[in-house]
């Protein structure tokens, strides 16, 4: 008699004996993988969520302001790498998400790369529990996390604009063409 494994559900399997034997350790609350497609970062309040579409746009404004050299940087000390984070740290991290949205923390985990995702979680939690926000970890590379956290207010121009239609109808209208000639140019009035 032979089993036949799915690679992935050996993998996941696998990760979860993994993050449990962690969870021992850093005394975390381990959950089985969300399944896929239907990946929503949620943070610990329950009206915020941020849709695939929304962290596509993100991660695509964290890698403009990267390349303009814009976005904040901060290095953890070495003795809080893993946690407990310091209170002046959180502070450090929450003025910068409060001025930028997007924050890149460095020096996260430094000694196991494999526990960098929960330490930013654990991140995360502890900076929405001092600032009172919703903090959401939008990419992990290396040792190194990107968090985003929105601005309160829309009137401030730096604020990245998320669209959302949930629960709404015709919201978003779709922009205009500019009128025509029967050869396909476009009216000018001039």
């Amino acid at each position: 008699f032979r089993v036949n494994f799915n690679q992935g559900t050996m993998f996941w399997s696998f990760m979860l004996l993994v993050f449990a034997s962690l969870a021992s350790i850093s005394s975390a609350f381990v959950t089985a993988p969300p399944p896929r497609r239907t990946c929503v970062l949620q943070s610990s309040a329950e009206d915020f969520a941020i849709t695939p579409k929304q962290v596509k746009v993100l991660r695509k404004e964290v890698t403009k302001r990267k390349a303009k050299k814009q976005i904040p940087t901060y290095s953890l000390q070495p003795e809080e790498t893993r946690g407990p984070f310091s209170d002046n740290s959180l502070s450090e991290i929450s003025q910068l998400l409060e001025k930028h949205e997007l924050v890149e923390v460095r020096a996260i985990s430094k000694d196991q790369q494999k526990t960098v995702r929960q330490v930013s979680e654990m991140l995360t939690l502890a900076l929405e529990i001092d600032s009172g926000k919703n903090v959401v970890v939008l990419t992990v590379k290396g040792f190194t996390a990107t968090l985003y956290s929105p601005m309160e207010g829309d009137d401030k121009p730096d604020k990245i604009k998320l669209r959302n239609s949930f629960n709404e109808k015709n919201k978003w209208t779709p922009k205009v063409k500019a009128p025509r000639d029967n050869r396909g140019r476009i009216i000018r009035e001039d």
